[in-house]
């Protein structure tokens, strides 16, 4: 590597060479032979380095002459990408992949976006610009007219990666003759580029004073993409017209093959002037620097600014193209490859080059080119200046935002109301009134809380970047937590197109869990600084599935399908981790859906799958549970008339992890709320004695043997172990919520239970219950891989304590505390947790002592 005395003189000399040469309409040849037919340390492979670090130095671009390059594999491509183009819209859309923020397949025109309308250095470099040299105008913010179509390029690597990708393989195309060429095609072009390319970094590291490999070696895995674009001129054959606006790239190096439509210009860093790329036909490829290298130098390489337009030139070809080839489409293709460096590689600037680049920019100062405010290059990985570079959006502490103001965008956005406006409690009343107030009351609230006026947010490309963060997001944060059923873990799929809005419900539900977790307390809605944009998108994301669910219930499909169930427990579980109760209204409204459609046969029959469908599979298992902490006049009676057969089939549809009870339990948990309910709105006098011992006899009854055998989730012991916890659970619990006129009888009929001399039948057979109960608890509890397994059994124990020990409560609390640490699970344990810290204080002793309101245990 060069002395930085050394590298000082040759920057100045650079400098001074920019100065005193004319200017040149065209960029530097580069000669990759030269350095293939050479020793890499010979003086001629040398000098072509040195040439190649030059051009991207001085002009952030250059021409790649390599003989391994087949203009004939151009021309096949080209022609793909026209034919593939010129199909009806209908055909193109079938490509689109939104939910996966149009990373692969086709981005149909007008949806791509400029940055720099918005971007406040990309204006400074305009503003320093000569008027004659400026880009045309970007200040209107108007989307791209060019559709592009995103091809896979990476290799997998051999390491797990930190910026894991979703798994979406490449789109083909659905006409049969397309399909036949195009992985051949595509991949042949591809990667003819990105071997350039690669080549051509290990030059340009050399050129710089690095080792060979040192750019090489940092790309081998990048998440490279063939990126080619497709600008219809018979729609868009105006001069003048932007069909890609001033912008820069934030790979390492792009790379293009020859366009057969001129209207790329570029603009030299060493003299601020735009050139017109004109690449001679043959085996040519033209290469711009990204943001990427620029960040690795320091500075001392910048990337290229480039825009495409419709020029006379342009105009001049299409009369060309359409006097000699009248049969083909005229579609401008440009065959684009980013080049990348890993995800996971640090970039850092190289300390030589970034002494370099001040000495560069000083030297330019002093000769009145000064190039405006030093760009600072803070260490980050690649996967993270990706992820900050594709979406523009205003810091959250700033109270305007001037890349919004100066590009003249009006943004979205929102302003916090007073907590008075966004809190909505629970209805007491009962009926279908009650659940229309509440969910209204909630639209009301949400509404209020998506709108921002005073703190501006720009969303720019991709689509969808919310979507994109919550993968990231899960695999990052949640994944590893999630439980394993049967030994596999239920990933998520990312296909279907309702999706992103539900995915990202659930993930922005566990960053809210988690969020509240750091900072010691429950978050209500709207509440903590610097949390603005959260919110935000939590409004606006539940909003979004509540306009779904309406879709859904007018008949809407998409693909031939109806995703309602699962927008319906997105719905609540998004609801669960703030500390609000509209769950329980969420709850009612999915029943009441249920009976408009005809009930559980006709939702069955509907169902694309052969069982029930998972989300309200989810929704009424979970319902079960909440409806235990819930008062007994509060209960959730809407599935009261669901038969003992319809909430089999129902619950047979999926294993629960946060509620592993065998189905004879959960089918008796349903009825013991029910008799709970009856209980509470009767008539004091009236006897429930049978249903009370009919109901604990069923508990006593329940198989738990044959269906512990038929689901060892977690092996046959672990499992049983769980099965038996469940069982005395439920009994204890219905001894604690029962009228007591019949659970006393009853234990009176059971004096094997008491224990205790002199005591009361119905309380030795409770404190039996609750001992052994906390005995089993406090072998396995340690021993869980998914400590939630457990939350309900640790409530139930919990209000069994009220005359307990300390240190049995004191094991209920710390427990309830761990399941509650676990980042994938709401905010029902830590409630429960604060309300028996309450109960036992208090002196309570009745289960609706514990929990006067609504709790999703």
């Amino acid at each position: 590597m060069a002395s930085s005395t050394s590298a000082t003189s040759a920057t100045t000399e650079a400098a001074a060479a920019d100065a005193a040469s004319p200017i040149s309409m065209d960029l530097p040849i580069v000669d990759m032979d030269v350095y293939l037919s050479h020793d890499p340390s010979s003086a001629e492979a040398a000098a072509e380095c040195a040439r190649a670090a030059d051009a991207l130095i001085r002009y952030g671009a250059l021409v790649l002459r390599d003989s391994r390059v087949a203009a004939r594999d151009n021309d096949d491509f080209l022609d793909l990408l026209e034919d593939y183009f010129a199909q009806p819209e209908t055909a193109l859309r079938r490509d689109e992949r939104p939910a996966l923020g149009y990373q692969v397949g086709a981005t149909l025109e007008n949806t791509e976006r400029p940055k720099c309308a918005v971007d406040e250095p990309c204006l400074d470099v305009i503003a320093r610009l000569a008027p004659d040299q400026r880009p045309l105008d970007v200040a209107a913010h108007q989307p791209d007219p060019k559709c592009r179509f995103f091809w896979r390029m990476a290799d997998e690597a051999p390491y797990q990666t930190a910026f894991p990708a979703a798994a979406a393989p490449n789109v083909l195309p659905d006409d049969p003759a397309l399909r036949a060429r195009w992985a051949p095609t595509m991949d042949r072009w591809g990667n003819c580029m990105k071997s350039a390319v690669s080549t051509l970094s290990e030059m340009a590291a050399v050129g710089l004073g690095l080792p060979r490999t040192y750019f090489s070696d940092a790309g081998r895995y990048g998440p490279h993409l063939l990126a080619p674009t497709a600008s219809d001129l018979t729609k868009y054959g105006e001069k003048d017209t932007i069909l890609a606006g001033f912008h820069t790239d934030l790979n390492f190096l792009t790379i293009h093959g020859r366009s057969r439509y001129p209207g790329l210009n570029i603009w030299a860093r060493n003299t601020g002037r735009r050139i017109p790329v004109r690449m001679p036909p043959g085996n040519y490829l033209l290469v711009q620097a990204g943001k990427q290298l620029e960040h690795l130098t320091g500075g001392l390489v910048k990337a290229g600014f480039h825009e495409v337009t419709v020029s006379e030139a342009t105009l001049d070809t299409m009369r060309r193209r359409a006097a000699e080839r009248p049969d083909r489409p005229q579609i401008r293709i440009s065959s684009t490859l980013f080049w990348h460096l890993n995800s996971d590689f640090d970039l850092v600037p190289v300390p030589a080059l970034a002494d370099r680049a001040r000495a560069l920019r000083d030297a330019r100062r002093a000769q009145g080119r000064d190039e405006g405010r030093e760009t600072e290059y803070p260490p980050m990985k690649v996967g993270h200046q990706v992820e900050s570079a594709r979406r523009v959006r205003c810091d959250e502490e700033r109270p305007k935002c001037r890349r919004c103001v100066k590009g003249g965008h009006e943004c979205r956005g929102y302003e916090l109301p007073p907590s008075s406006e966004t809190a909505i409690v629970i209805s007491s009343k009962l009926g279908p009134e009650a659940s229309k107030e509440q969910h209204a009351a909630l639209k009301r609230a949400l509404r209020t809380m998506a709108r921002r006026s005073d703190k501006p947010a720009v969303e720019i490309d991709p689509p969808y970047w919310d979507y994109m963060q919550a993968i990231k997001f899960y695999h990052t944060y949640v994944k590893e937590w999630q439980p394993t059923e049967f030994g596999v873990l239920q990933a998520p799929s990312f296909s279907d197109r309702t999706h992103p809005a539900n995915f990202l419900g659930r993930q922005i539900s566990h960053y809210i869990k988690m969020l509240s977790m750091h900072r010691g307390k429950l978050l209500q809605p709207g509440e903590g600084d610097g949390l603005e944009t959260l919110w935000s998108s939590y409004s606006n994301t539940m909003l979004e599935i509540i306009e779904l669910i309406n879709f859904f219930i007018r008949g809407g499909t998409f693909k031939g399908r109806n995703y309602i169930y699962s927008c319906l427990y997105t719905l609540m579980r998004l609801d669960l981790p703030a500390h609000w109760s509209l769950w329980h209204a969420h709850i009612r409204g999915s029943i009441a859906y249920i009976r408009s459609i005809g009930g559980v046969p006709n939702m069955l029959r509907s169902s694309m799958t052969t069982g029930p469908p998972i989300g309200f599979t989810r929704l009424l298992s979970e319902a079960i549970m909440f409806s235990t902490t819930t008062p007994a006049r509060m209960q959730i009676t809407d599935y009261n008339g669901f038969s003992d057969d319809e909430m089999r089939i129902i619950l047979l549809g999926e294993y629960d992890c946060d509620l592993p009870a065998p189905l004879d339990l959960r089918i008796a948990m349903f009825h013991v709320n029910r008799l709970r309910y009856t209980a509470a709105t009767t008539a004091a006098t009236t006897n429930l004695t049978h249903l009370v011992h009919r109901q604990l006899e069923e508990i006593d009854h329940a198989d738990i043997e044959n269906w512990t055998e038929t689901n060892p989730v977690y092996g046959r012991e672990h499992s049983m172990a769980l099965s038996r916890i469940f069982h005395i659970a439920v009994r204890l619990f219905a001894l604690l919520t029962l009228p007591r006129r019949g659970t006393a009888s009853w234990a009176r009929a059971a004096t094997q239970h008491a224990h205790a001399a002199g005591m009361d039948p119905y309380h030795g057979l409770r404190i039996a219950q609750r001992t052994e109960l906390l005995v089993r608890m406090r072998v396995l509890f340690p021993r869980l891989a998914y400590p939630p397994n457990l939350r309900w059994p640790m409530v139930v124990a919990g209000v069994a304590l009220a005359d307990g020990a300390a240190e049995d409560r004191d094991f209920v609390s710390r427990s309830l505390l761990a399941i509650w640490e676990q980042p994938i699970v709401a905010c029902g344990p830590i409630r429960c947790r604060e309300l028996l810290h309450r109960f036992w204080k208090s002196g309570g002793r009745e289960w609706d002592d514990c929990f006067p309101e609504p709790v999703p245990c």
